[in-house]
Order: structure tokens, then sequence, then C-alpha cells
């Protein structure tokens, strides 16, 4: 049997707002619902947390990326250098699938360092960029303290 509080709770609820004085959340335990209806009033410290979070979320996805990118730049050569190789290998009687991998693994490898190196690239010129960003900043505040 649900209170008159009870009741204007559950129709608060969809209003995305809570009632604080319901006789029967306050007996299962105030301090925990509490927590839960400041939580839902004030979005902007669960706000701040995700931002924090989705910073580290967004590095993690591209250091997913970047991995998947160079494993992929690594098999596809490979492969497709094995591919021609069985291909010639059955049309002219020839063997020069041990060849072909061969060649394949060298364009993999180069597929892999050029990539590394343009991420390195790109890492080194954020660095120079965010300690130029620290310098002005710094500057500015010690001509601000003079």
């Amino acid at each position: 049997m649900d209170c008159e509080y009870e009741q204007r709770c559950r129709e608060c609820v969809a209003r995305r707002h809570r009632l604080l004085y319901c006789d029967g959340v306050r007996k299962a335990g105030m301090g925990i619902f509490m927590k839960k209806v400041k939580e839902e009033i004030n979005p902007s410290k669960n706000t701040t947390h995700s931002r924090k979070n989705a910073g580290k979320t967004s590095d993690i996805a591209r250091s997913l990326a970047l991995v998947t990118q160079l494993g992929i730049s690594m098999l596809v050569p490979i492969f497709l250098c094995i591919g021609i190789g069985i291909w010639l290998d059955q049309t002219f009687d020839t063997s020069l699938t041990l060849l072909f991998l061969i060649l394949g693994f060298l364009a993999g490898g180069r597929n892999v360092w050029i990539l590394a190196k343009q991420e390195a690239e790109k890492q080194s010129r954020h660095v120079r960029r965010r300690n130029q960003y620290d310098l002005m900043k710094g500057g500015k505040e010690d001509e601000r303290s003079e």
C-alpha cells in the first residue's frame, strides 16, 4: 500500500525530480536516497567527472585505432604478396611464393615504419605546442605579478 508521499515521488521521477520527504524512503535509508537525489539534481558534478573519463576514453580509442591500423598495414601486403606468389606458382609453374612472402614482410614493415614515424611526429608536435602554450601562459602570469 503506497502512502501519499510515495505516489508523489513516482510522479516526480517522470519529470526527473524527486520529493525529498517520502516516509517509505526515509525508513529505507535517507542517506542513500539523498545521494541519488543529489546526483540527479546536480548533473554538473557528474559532467565534470565524465569529461575527465571522456579524455581517457578518447586516448584509449585513439591508441586502439592506431594498433589496429598498424596491424592491418602489416598484414595486407603480406597476404597480397602470398596470394600473388601462389597465383604465379600455379599459373607459370614456378616457386616464387617464398620470394613474395619476404617481399610482403618487407612492404608491411615499411608501412608500419611510416605510420609509426608519422604518429611520433604528430605526438612531438602536440608536445611542442603544449610546451609553447605553457611558456606563453607562464610568461603572462609572471608579467602580471610584477
